[in-house]
């Protein structure tokens, strides 16, 4: 098999299907054998400036997130791969560690590189709006002054479009300067996540054609996880290292967010479990995860309403 799957042009990008291939989604499959994810080094406690802001603030550090962790883990019971159930568990209640050494002994202690010029009014509204939003939520702190406390680190923020909308997203530049949050954390300690794309997808429509016959119509389905990224609390001595800063205002930011390079690990650990619970606790095969996107599809007229969820 390894033999022609060898000598198939480039030019596909892989997109040739046989019959044996896996429909499992590829999300779901990484937390079988995912090792677990950390939590925060015990060196970095020997940062004091660190510890001593948060043992002082501690207001300003807070753990946030929607997600009912006991009724998650209860599901998880019968998962083959507990210490990853019980490592995700420990940190949606603790806070998650995007894989990061922060360098505490030759990196600055504290570093704002937060300037940088608003591009338009809109970008201006929209800023300001959106961080409004997040201190409403939680998600941010409140407003602690022009100046960042011992041990924190803050980048500029800015805005970038929606693919396909009018909508901004508000992005965390992590990447930038010398001594960026992105550069604490190493590419090789966050290799091998994974995305269902239409190689999984269309494995899953061939395995059900051939076992229902090409008579029956489908349609495809997709649906979106609102604020994805931001659901997943993180670490407080990594928010230390995500503060906030516009018009002379500081916030620390709780949550997972757009911009540092763990963002995706981070959320995959999750969202791989969720994936499981979807195929083998409730029974919803073929659901595929690409990024904070889920589809899969269905008979055509196998519908449900199913009512908007209020807290």
């Amino acid at each position: 098999m390894l033999e022609p799957r060898a000598k198939r042009p480039r030019y596909t990008r892989g997109l040739l299907w046989d019959d044996d291939d896996d429909t499992l989604s590829a999300t779901a499959q990484w937390s079988l054998t995912a090792t677990p994810v950390p939590s925060v080094p015990q060196e970095e406690y020997e940062n004091q400036a660190a510890v001593e802001t948060i043992t002082s603030y501690p207001h300003l550090f807070k753990i946030v997130t929607p997600i009912k962790v006991d009724r998650f883990q209860s599901l998880l019971a019968e998962h083959t791969n507990p210490a990853l159930v019980e490592s995700v568990c420990y940190s949606l209640r603790n806070g998650f560690w995007p894989q990061a050494n922060t360098h505490h002994q030759t990196y600055p202690i504290t570093w704002d590189n937060s300037q940088r010029p608003v591009k338009s009014n809109a970008e201006w509204d929209f800023i300001e709006s959106q961080i409004s939003k997040e201190v409403a939520t939680g998600k941010y702190s409140e407003d602690f002054g022009p100046d960042l406390l011992p041990g924190m680190y803050c980048s500029p923020i800015h805005t970038v479009p929606k693919p396909g909308t009018d909508s901004l997203r508000l992005i965390n530049d992590q990447s930038d300067g010398e001594f960026s949050p992105n550069s604490m954390i190493s590419r090789e300690d966050i290799a091998g996540t994974c995305m269902d794309g239409i190689k999984s997808l269309g494995a899953s429509l061939r395995a059900f054609r051939r076992k229902h016959g090409d008579d029956i119509e489908l349609i495809m389905h997709k649906s979106d996880v609102q604020g994805a990224y931001r659901n997943i609390p993180m670490a407080p001595m990594w928010q230390l290292k995500q503060a906030v800063a516009f018009e002379n205002r500081k916030h620390i930011d709780h949550c997972n967010c757009f911009g540092c390079r763990g963002s995706y690990y981070v959320y995959l650990a999750f969202i791989s479990l969720v994936c499981w619970i979807a195929r083998y606790m409730k029974g919803i095969e073929d659901l595929k995860c690409y990024i904070d996107d889920n589809c899969s599809f269905a008979r055509l007229g196998d519908v449900k309403y199913y009512p908007k969820y209020r807290r």
